[in-house]
């Protein structure tokens, strides 16, 4: 017997969209403008220095994350490497690729629910409202709006109960 999709969910960082790749995005990478090295950079970014499980400041966790690699690094530094992030993120939420869209678009027209489920920092979602994403999605969890990250259980039983799904009705592919 096969089985009939009702709902897929997606992850929004490096899967629908990409910081880094963002159609004509031309700002500087965090690292670069705090003079950090890329790989370190993003291993700080994926420790427990990066508070994602609550509302939180850009500014203050790029402070955070980068003086926990070199505690000498200047409060200049950091605001213009907060301001450029976020211009980053707010730039990859809005110029969202065209293919994306209309493969969603596609899932949609096939009565396919849409959710999201996305470990992120407030300020790096500050622009889903306004991205073209959004409309597309019934649900979408963002880990700093409610409490939990992937992959903890609990923000996948949230989103499908927003979904009115069961969990014993979903498969992980």
């Amino acid at each position: 017997m096969s089985q009939v999709v009702s709902a897929i969910f997606f992850d929004l960082f490096s899967t629908l969209i990409s910081v880094s790749k963002a159609v004509g995005n031309k700002g500087r990478h965090t690292a670069d403008v705090l003079g950090i090295d890329r790989d370190r950079w993003n291993t700080a970014c994926f420790s427990d220095h990066h508070d994602i499980c609550r509302p939180t400041n850009q500014r203050r966790i790029i402070q955070k994350l980068a003086h926990s690699l070199d505690p000498t690094i200047p409060l200049s530094l950091i605001n213009q490497a907060a301001k450029e992030r976020q211009w980053r993120f707010d730039h990859a939420l809005l110029n969202i690729e065209q293919e994306i869209l209309e493969v969603l678009n596609r899932l949609r027209d096939a009565e396919i629910r849409l959710g999201l489920i996305s470990n992120a920092s407030t300020d790096e979602v500050r622009a889903w409202p306004d991205s073209p994403l959004s409309p597309l999605f019934d649900v979408a969890l963002f880990s700093c709006h409610c409490g939990s990250k992937k992959p903890e259980p609990r923000i996948y039983q949230q989103a499908l109960q927003q979904l009115g799904l069961k969990p014993e009705s979903w498969t992980l592919l």
